[in-house]
């Protein structure tokens, strides 16, 4: 297990703890993904599946549920990416559902306005038109996705 620093701990310790209504001590396998989407990390299902083998059909303790935060953590920086992956570029796959290399331009949409800094429908389509995308059109190239948000950062 990497270690976790001790504001990592806290975090953890913090979601767990909110999880943990019946402040047993454990939480429902069920809450596991919920948990780590609490602390800001990503993951398709197919990884969530890999890393519940083990778990599936009890609960999580405190001590088991840090040891599965902390390699999300493992990347260094705090974020659950792999060492050779981006943060962008691990975020699209988990937006792929068919993992064919694209996403949906409305699920794609519908996360630049709900998640984390949240983008203004305005914003998403002037970059969208970036893109020379409509709205509903159907599925988005990463490399495209990864240009539009590069010429985002690059005017800010």
């Amino acid at each position: 297990m990497e270690a976790l620093t001790a504001s990592q701990r806290r975090e953890v310790d913090e979601v767990f703890c909110f999880y943990d209504r019946a402040k047993s001590g454990k939480i429902s396998i069920a809450e596991v993904p919920n948990c780590l989407r609490a602390l800001g990390q990503c993951f398709t299902e197919e990884e969530m599946k890999d890393k519940m083998t083990g778990l599936r059909g009890r609960e999580v303790t405190k001590t088991e549920f840090m040891a599965i935060a902390a390699e999300y953590y493992a990347a260094g920086d705090g974020s659950p990416v792999a060492k050779d992956e981006s943060n962008l570029m691990r975020a699209f796959r988990v937006l792929d559902e068919s993992q064919g290399g694209v996403i949906d331009a409305n699920m794609l949409m519908t996360a630049l306005t709900t998640c984390g800094d949240r983008m203004t429908e305005g914003e998403v389509d002037d970059a969208f038109k970036y893109l020379q995308v409509k709205q509903g059109s159907g599925a988005i190239p990463y490399a495209d996705v990864n240009k539009m948000v590069q010429h985002i950062l690059d005017l800010q």
